[in-house]
């Protein structure tokens, strides 16, 4: 039996009605493409175990609905995701305001501290060269504090370095973070060290 501890990250994908979001969890987890999907009711899961440098990793990725009636469940989802996707269909020229929307939305409910964004073009496969150049132009220009992916889940493009980068983005942030708790673990044993120290000098002194 492997006893090797499993760490758990929380990856969840968000976006409109028939951007795709399915389609990546799809292709990435059971490595395959359909073309037509019923639509996510509310939320949906699906989980991937990988390794990296001999310690495994469990994904889970959530699925969300797009649908506007289902937007007020969602936060409960998203809350504590450490990868947000806000996915894009390119084949529309309206997803500024969607990003703007997901953008405000995870401020407001997302409460994890190292939460990172990323913006996932999907449908590379149906755009031309220019449209993407265009919105590649775009999300340089407006959003350059995000990570940007082109995908396409029919052709297999760009879907296992989102999950790739995501979780190498979790990894150095889980590091970071335990480097803050060792030095603030150092720093009280240094503080407490220093009391004692001066304790016994006083001690001496009286002597």
């Amino acid at each position: 039996m492997d006893n090797k501890k499993i760490i758990h990250y929380k990856f969840v994908l968000l976006g409109d009605s028939n951007t795709g979001k399915t389609s990546i969890c799809m292709r990435y987890v059971n490595k395959r493409f359909e073309q037509i999907f019923q639509s996510t009711i509310g939320c949906s899961f699906m989980g991937k175990v990988i390794e990296v440098n001999d310690k495994k990793y469990s994904l889970d990725i959530w699925d969300t609905a797009g649908q506007e009636r289902y937007r007020a469940l969602l936060p409960m989802y998203y809350r504590s995701a450490d990868i947000a996707l806000i996915c894009i269909d390119l084949t529309t020229n309206e997803y500024n305001e969607e990003i703007e929307y997901w953008k405000k939305e995870l401020g407001k409910y997302c409460d994890k501290i190292n939460r990172k964004i990323f913006i996932v073009g999907t449908k590379s496969d149906m755009i031309t060269p220019n449209e993407y150049e265009s919105f590649k132009k775009n999300i340089e220009t407006y959003y350059p504090q995000f990570k940007f992916f082109i995908t396409s889940s029919k052709e297999n493009v760009g879907i296992n370095e989102i999950f790739e980068f995501g979780v190498q983005k979790c990894i150095d942030a889980t590091k970071i973070t335990n480097i803050k708790k060792d030095k603030e673990i150092l720093d009280i044993v240094i503080n407490n060290g220093d009391e004692n120290y001066w304790g016994v000098l006083e001690y001496c002194n009286i002597l």
